[in-house]
């Protein structure tokens, strides 16, 4: 799933996993200025901006209904790069980059809203090493609840990126 953004309205795309085909193109309906993860269980398209809050909410979309809904969480989450979701547990987990050295991996309970910080990840956010927590994704295949993380690692002279996995969340 891939959020293409500077073009209105902006669109979700969607690709095969194994071929890397395009198979679909939603357009998100209504004017957002940024995209900056999204996520999907199948049915539904979760995404928000780069934050969620009191005045920033996470959207859902129902492609087959052409139905958007917003949820306002009771949590600030800032800095959000990446979204995946947990069929089995339905959860939401998002990465951030929050914070001077600790961001994340914030878990949404879809049922009833919850926010847990489920782990935080140490970096070096200033000089030399210029890291960033940003995507993560499942690795349904072994493990339904273990998820990689990207991060990068931005050095001076060559840059570098490591995935980092992370599970048991239940």
């Amino acid at each position: 799933i891939v959020a293409l953004e500077r073009v209105q309205p902006l669109k979700i795309l969607f690709f095969d996993i194994d071929t890397l085909v395009h198979q679909k193109t939603y357009d998100v309906p209504m004017s957002l200025e940024s995209l900056s993860w999204v996520a999907s269980n199948g049915s539904q398209i979760y995404f928000s901006k780069n934050k969620l809050n009191k005045n920033s909410p996470l959207y859902k979309y129902n492609p087959s209904k052409n139905m958007l809904e917003n949820f306002y969480i009771p949590a600030k989450i800032s800095k959000i790069q990446g979204g995946t979701i947990s069929k089995n547990i339905n959860t939401l987990f998002l990465a951030s980059d929050k914070g001077r050295r600790a961001g994340g991996i914030y878990a949404i309970n879809l049922n009833t809203l919850e926010v847990k910080h489920e782990v935080g990840i140490l970096y070096n956010r200033g000089f030399p090493a210029y890291q960033e927590v940003e995507g993560l994704t499942f690795n349904d295949s072994k493990n339904p609840i273990k998820i990689t993380l990207l991060l990068l690692d931005n050095n001076l002279v060559e840059d570098s990126f490591h995935f980092i996995e992370v599970s048991d969340f239940l």
